[in-house]
């Protein structure tokens, strides 16, 4: 298949979408002038798609039309045809003239589209009442006529077809992507030069064979792939290839369907070589989890000398306290204090670690009672600070991991109520709100807020703001709210300043 035939398939599947808006708004600008009842276009051509297109209130007169000869016959004209009151044309009989009437067809034209002498289609306009000054009328057409004659022409002119041709040889001389067509049949018709490195094979030996030759060992993925197509999709698809030697390899496949109105059909393919990203993924993520395996251990291991640690502090405040003096009893405070932040890091640690080690189950519910839980888990701090807490009637029903969110809001609430400062009146509220594509959730605080500086720095494991050093915590808290919900496909997002608040927003994509 050479350049000229692949061009000729592009514009054929590209140009309806192209011409349809444009031939759409000259049809209505024309039964607008007239004030017709309707307007039809008939546009054909040697080396484009037939298109027919009806605008107007009653866009039943033009078939209903079509379905007298004497009518159709005079429409076929390539000379411009003025029928001014149909009830009256010699040329009908009566039997035609009644039953145009009976169906509201009083008046109507036909005016060519033409292009250097050849017809290139017809402008149909047709009038449920009779016109005044009916050919002065139809001639208003000729500007939006000549419209549609110019664009055609342009659009079939040998510089457009050229450019195209030179665009498809481009393409194929300096795309790396592979690249290949098939007939409805699923027979390759052409396959380019860079295909051949994507599936170790020569182009000549698979051009006017089944897709199944491109497979090789995969063959039945590609005929799967090439049997599940609907027309106007355009799909992206992971296609781990093996070839006839064994080497393995993946590549991104993505399929447009070019159907035509003449019935003839075609497939374009485009192949993509994505191994190395694959690999360098799969790398990362055995990395991910080695941290993860690591950080579990260590966090595991430290909790037994802290443990250790606790229960001889215990017992020197227990049986020694006497003996201490004022700075040996300020020391073991300072001591006792800093082991329980310890420990708090370690377990949270852990927890973080097992996000990604154990996802649990998913299932759908409501977050309502969640949200109630962790307001009782706070309700001593609540009720001691004086928060107004705000939230709505019911939340959203979503697909998740009920112990994992639950952890998610506490710590959003525990950072609300911990960073409030001395606010007044402080308040807190919880709630969610639609998007096209998704839920989100969010808490508010009217807090201390935070430097957008530090928007990027707050996720992050242990970092703690300067002005938070003697608030207690231990830096760790977001950083689970942040894994919690990537591992529910969601995102969050902070918008806050200093002295104006901080909202956190949760997103979860609608398919949750």
């Amino acid at each position: 298949m050479d350049s000229q035939t692949i061009a000729a398939i592009v514009i054929k599947h590209d140009f309806r979408g192209r011409v349809r808006p444009y031939f759409r708004e000259v049809l209505e600008t024309i039964q607008q002038i007239t004030h017709a009842s309707a307007c039809c276009l008939e546009w054909f051509t040697d080396e484009l798609d037939a298109l027919t297109m009806v605008v107007g209130e009653n866009t039943d007169v033009i078939g209903q039309a079509a379905r007298f000869p004497e009518m159709a016959n005079l429409l076929k004209s390539q000379k411009p045809v003025f029928v001014q009151n149909a009830a009256k044309q010699a040329d009908f009989s009566v039997d035609v003239r009644n039953q145009l009437s009976a169906r509201g067809i009083s008046a109507f034209a036909g005016l060519p589209i033409l292009v250097d002498g050849v017809q290139k289609g017809k402008v149909v306009i047709v009038f449920s009442k009779p016109v005044s000054g009916f050919e002065k009328t139809v001639k208003m057409t000729v500007s939006p006529i000549r419209l549609i004659e110019k664009f055609t022409k342009d659009l079939l002119s040998a510089d457009a077809w050229d450019k195209t041709r030179e665009l498809i040889q481009r393409l194929q001389k300096n795309s790396a992507d592979g690249i290949f067509l098939t007939d409805k049949n699923g027979i390759v018709v052409y396959a380019s030069a860079a295909l051949e490195k994507k599936i170790h094979r020569k182009t000549s030996t698979v051009i006017g064979r089944p897709i199944s030759v491109i497979g090789g060992p995969n063959a039945k993925i590609f005929r799967k792939k090439f049997n599940t197509l609907q027309e106007g999709s355009f799909r992206k698809e992971l296609v781990q290839f093996i070839s006839k030697r064994g080497k393995e390899n993946y590549l991104e496949v993505k399929v447009l369907p070019v159907n035509l109105s003449s019935g003839d059909a075609y497939v374009l393919w485009l192949v993509k070589d994505v191994t190395k990203r694959i690999k360098e993924a799969k790398s990362l993520e055995n990395w991910r989890k080695n941290i993860e395996e690591f950080t579990y251990t260590v966090s595991h291991d430290l909790k037994a000398p802290i443990i250790s640690i606790e229960g001889y502090l215990s017992l020197l405040l227990s049986e020694n306290l006497e003996e201490l003096s004022g700075d040996g009893k300020y020391y073991i405070h300072k001591i006792s204090k800093n082991v329980r932040l310890m420990k708090q890091m370690i377990q949270e640690l852990l927890e973080l670690s097992r996000i990604g080690q154990d996802k649990g189950e998913f299932r759908q519910i409501s977050f309502s009672p969640i949200i109630r839980n962790v307001l009782d888990e706070y309700r001593f701090q609540i009720e001691k600070r004086g928060v107004e807490v705000v939230v709505p009637n019911r939340f959203p029903r979503l697909k998740c991991n009920p112990q994992l969110i639950q952890l998610l809001f506490s710590n959003l609430v525990s950072n609300a109520i911990k960073f409030l400062g001395d606010q007044e009146n402080p308040r807190i509220e919880i709630g969610w709100k639609r998007s096209d594509s998704s839920v989100v959730l969010f808490v508010k605080d009217n807090g201390i807020g935070i430097s957008p500086k530090n928007h990027d720095w707050i996720f992050n494991v242990f970092y703690r703001l300067e002005r938070t050093q003697d608030v207690e915590g231990s830096g760790v808290g977001l950083a689970i709210v942040k894994k919690i919900i990537e591992s529910h496909n969601g995102q969050i997002n902070v918008d806050s300043d200093l002295g104006q608040g901080t909202t956190f927003f949760l997103s979860f994509p609608k398919g949750n």
